[in-house]
C-alpha cells in the first residue's frame, strides 16, 4: 500500500465514446491527476473518449478492452500485449471500469500480482456473470445500492470471493449550472424561444425507455395535450451507441403518426450544460437504471425532472422535493407524469434545495475521496 507517493493507476475503458461510464472515468483521471498520481487508461479505439483524454493532456494507449468474444488466436495475441504492457507500465493498481471489460485483464492481473476492481456500472445476469468474473475482482465496486443487491439477488455466490462497496458517481457542480456561454442551445436546433422544451437526454438503448416514451407521447396527443399546449416540444439528445436501431426504429414510428412535430433529435451533445439549460424540464423514461446519471446532472442543473420511479432513479430522486415520479412502470403511468410535469410550476426555492442536497450527496470531492481512501489506498501494491 502506498499512501506518501505517486501512485500509477490503469483504468480500463469499456467503450471509446462518451457515456455515464466514461464521463465518471474522466472524472476519476482528472481527480488523479490533481493529487500528483498517474492516471493511463486504456481505450478500445480512438473517439471522443480519446479526444477529451488529449484534451485534458491524460494519457491513454489503444488497445482492445472487450476481447473476450473474439477468436481464440486473436484472443491469444491481444492477451499477449496486454501482458507486456502491464508488465512495462507496471501499475499500482488496475481499475476495470465496467464488467464487460474486466475479463483476461484479471487473468493478466493476477499472473502478475497486480491488485485489480471491477466497476460494476452495468446490470448483468448470472450466466454471463460466471464467464466474465472468473478471476474473482480484489474490490468489486457498485454505481448504487441497487445495483449491488440485484447483482447479488441474481448471483448470491458470485462476488463470495471479492468484498463489495457501493461508490457512487461523482460530480463537479460548476458543469452544470450556471451556464453562462453565449451559444443558444435552442437556436443551433431551431426551436422558438417560447416553446416549452422537455428534454430527453443520453444514450440511446434499450434500456432507456425512448419506444415507451413513444407510446406515452401518443396517448397525450390522443387525450389532446398538445392542442392545449401547442409550443410543447420534447428534443431527444443522444446517439445509438449500442447500434441496437432503436433510434431508426423510433424515426420511422413518429412519420407514421401526428408527433413529427413535437419531436427534435439533436443526435450527441457534447455542450450538455447548454442543452440543460434551454430545458424547461428533463424527462427520463428509463426502463431501468444501475445508476441514473442524467437525474443528477438535471437537479444539478435546476431543472424540473418527470422520471420513472424505479431502479437508481429512485435511490437518486425519491428523497427529493420537486421531481415528478411515476406510480408505476406503465405507458399510462409514464403519460400521466408527462402531463403533470408539464403543468406543474415548481419553485425556484425548492429546485435549489434538491441541488444542493444531490450536490453534497454527490460531489466530486467526497466520492474521490471514499475512493481513494477505501478502494485505491488499501488494495495498492
Amino acid at each position: 500500500m502506498q499512501c506518501e507517493c505517486s501512485m500509477k493507476i490503469i483504468l480500463i475503458a469499456n467503450s471509446e465514446k462518451i457515456g455515464g461510464g466514461n464521463k465518471s472515468l474522466i472524472s476519476i483521471c482528472k481527480s488523479l491527476s490533481g493529487q500528483g498520481h498517474v492516471p493511463l487508461v486504456l481505450v478500445p479505439a480512438e473517439g471522443r473518449l480519446s479526444k477529451e483524454l488529449r484534451n485534458l493532456q491524460i494519457k491513454y494507449r489503444i488497445i482492445p478492452t472487450r476481447f473476450y468474444d473474439k477468436p481464440s488466436a486473436q484472443i491469444a495475441w491481444i492477451f499477449t500485449k496486454v501482458m507486456l504492457l502491464l508488465a512495462k507500465e507496471r501499475p499500482n493498481l488496475i481499475h476495470a471500469n465496467d464488467v464487460y471489460c474486466y475479463k483476461y485483464f484479471s487473468l493478466a492481473a493476477k499472473l502478475l500480482n497486480i491488485p485489480i476492481l471491477c466497476h460494476f456500472r452495468h446490470f448483468i445476469d448470472a450466466h454471463i456473470g460466471k464467464y466474465l468474473l472468473d478471476v474473482p475482482p480484489t474490490l468489486s465496486l457498485f454505481n448504487s445500492e441497487y445495483n449491488l443487491q440485484r447483482t447479488l439477488a441474481l448471483t448470491p455466490t458470485l462476488l463470495k470471493k471479492s468484498r463489495s462497496m457501493v461508490l457512487y458517481n461523482f460530480f463537479n457542480e460548476e458543469e452544470y449550472y450556471p451556464y453562462n456561454g453565449d451559444a443558444s442551445f435552442r437556436e443551433l436546433f431551431n426551436i422558438n424561444h417560447d416553446a416549452f422544451l422537455m428534454l430527453v437526454i443520453g444514450n440511446i438503448n434499450p434500456g432507456k425507455g425512448h419506444l415507451d416514451l413513444l407510446s406515452a407521447l401518443e396517448k397525450l396527443e390522443q387525450r389532446g395535450l398538445f392542442v392545449t399546449y401547442p409550443n410543447l416540444k420534447f428534443v431527444i439528445a443522444g446517439e445509438d451507441v449500442t447500434n441496437s436501431g432503436i433510434e431508426n426504429e423510433m424515426k420511422e414510428k413518429i412519420e407514421k403518426t401526428k408527433l413529427a412535430e413535437r419531436i427534435i433529435f439533436t443526435g450527441f451533445v457534447a455542450d450538455t450544460k447548454a442543452a440543460y439549460a434551454s430545458a424547461n424540464a428533463v424527462l427520463i423514461p428509463s426502463i431501468e437504471e444501475p445508476f441514473g446519471r442524467v437525474a443528477v446532472e438535471a437537479v444539478l442543473a435546476r431543472k424540473p425532472i418527470v422520471a420513472r420511479n424505479n431502479s437508481g432513479l429512485s435511490e437518486i430522486l425519491s428523497p427529493l422535493k420537486t421531481p415528478v415520479l411515476t406510480t408505476d412502470d406503465s405507458i399510462d403511468s409514464l403519460a400521466r407524469a408527462i402531463e403533470r410535469g408539464v403543468t406543474t410550476k415548481v419553485p425556484k426555492s425548492e429546485l435549489e434545495h434538491d441541488a444542493q442536497t444531490v450536490a453534497l450527496r454527490f460531489s466530486e470531492e467526497n466520492q474521490f475521496n471514499r475512493l481513494m481512501n477505501s478502494a485505491y489506498l488499501p488494495q495498492a501494491r
